[in-house]
């Protein structure tokens, strides 16, 4: 279950990393004579800048200033240019931050120092003084520095301190990351991780991520809780009615699924293997290739007042023998709670869900002429009969 959000902080919370390059390219031009070409420099950005001097200093073998005097040389270009400059937010990631400070446990790890940690949050309005100016509120609850552990990114190590300073599991956690270096520390951590694809940090490797997404507007709570689960083969709850919950489907479920078509005849889905260890391993391959790429599928239908499998229903991209493609819908109630409006309850949700989720104009049903109760079922969700088929525009 997904108990923490653990942001990097320059490029995700801050569009930094244009002002980071201009401020370490001056300082090896100013006081070193050497140009730092972009593309060597790319390789830098989520990591710390002592290990940027560092391998600088071995790469241009250069020793007239020790790499702590390189940085105070860069934080003194780095006050004037941040004086004039400044550090912009990123649109939309503060009130991202504060839309989910109430679901999860939040904390920073970063590769920058502390006190540049902090000047930011503050400058951003996530950390503010009390009214009696006696302490320092932040939605944070942990700031943590690349500089005070062992390892930089992309070695695990200041996402996992954050982790134990919050008091959680690797395995409870979900990363926002915009460099290469970021994806592959917080997988190194065994954590979840989306990739913040922001084209100030240039073009950034995060194939390492789970997920990869553009602008902070379009993302929520429940969409970390997704991935977080997908991540991990986890049952994702999409969505509730008044009398079930809509689930994907996972391992564990196999056995209540077989139960659902037993001596079941009115059926669209339907289980593939008579072996369920077949199943399992089928199901896990539905939560990679299907749940993962479309965010859709076929979902599990949950009594809410049993906590009992009773069903399944959803949407799937059909491919038909002529070679057309098509999004068609699709559902089986166990056998003991048929015909008591559970089809009709749990599908006109996920229609209404589609609609307002997906680029999905029409759905198609597939109803055999003799399975009468689903022809009626299909009408009152709204199908009608068109060029040989049924359809439902939503």
């Amino acid at each position: 279950m997904l108990k923490a959000v653990i942001f990097d902080m320059d490029g995700v919370l801050v569009d930094s990393e244009p002002l980071h390059y201009e401020i370490n390219k001056l300082t090896a031009e100013r006081h070193c004579g050497i140009t730092l070409d972009y593309e060597y420099y790319k390789q830098y950005i989520g990591s710390t800048v002592f290990f940027m001097w560092d391998k600088i200093k071995k790469d241009f073998s250069f020793d007239k200033y020790t790499t702590q005097e390189l940085f105070d040389l860069s934080e003194v270009i780095k006050d004037e240019l941040v004086s004039t400059k400044g550090y912009p937010e990123v649109k939309g990631a503060v009130n991202f931050v504060k839309s989910i400070t109430n679901d999860f446990k939040l904390a920073v790890a970063s590769s920058s120092c502390l006190a540049n940690i902090e000047n930011n949050m503050k400058k951003l309005g996530l950390m503010v003084e009390s009214a009696d100016e006696t302490e320092v509120i932040s939605v944070f609850e942990k700031l943590v520095s690349g500089t005070t552990v062992k390892n930089p990114k992309p070695a695990p190590d200041v996402f996992l301190e954050a982790a134990r300073q919050l008091g959680v599991k690797p395995n409870e956690c979900i990363v926002i990351e915009d460099s290469s270096n970021g994806a592959k520390a917080a997988k190194a951590a065994g954590m979840a991780c989306i990739g913040f694809l922001n084209p100030s940090s240039g073009e950034q490797d995060l194939s390492m991520a789970d997920y990869l997404f553009e602008d902070f507007d379009g993302i929520d709570g429940a969409f970390l809780q997704m991935v977080h689960a997908h991540c991990f083969g986890e049952s994702w709850k999409v969505l509730e009615t008044d009398r079930l919950i809509i689930r994907e489907m996972c391992p564990e479920d196999v056995e209540a699924i077989y139960k659902v078509y037993e001596g079941n005849d009115l059926r669209y889905t339907e289980n593939l293997f008579d072996d369920i260890d077949k199943e399992r391993e089928y199901i896990k391959d539905y939560q990679k290739y299907i749940y993962n790429f479309y965010d859709f599928g076929i979902w599990l239908f949950e009594e809410k007042s049993t906590g009992e499998v009773i069903g399944r229903g959803g949407v799937e991209l059909k491919v038909y023998e002529d070679g057309s493609e098509a999004i068609e819908i699709g559902y089986i109630v166990r056998k003991d709670k048929q015909r008591q409006g559970f089809a009709y309850e749990g599908l006109k949700a996920i229609l209404k869900y589609v609609k307002e989720h997906f680029d999905i104009k029409t759905v198609r049903v597939t109803v055999h002429e003799e399975n009468v109760p689903s022809l009626e079922l299909a009408k009152k969700l709204g199908a009608v009969y068109k060029e040989n088929r049924w359809e439902i525009s939503l």
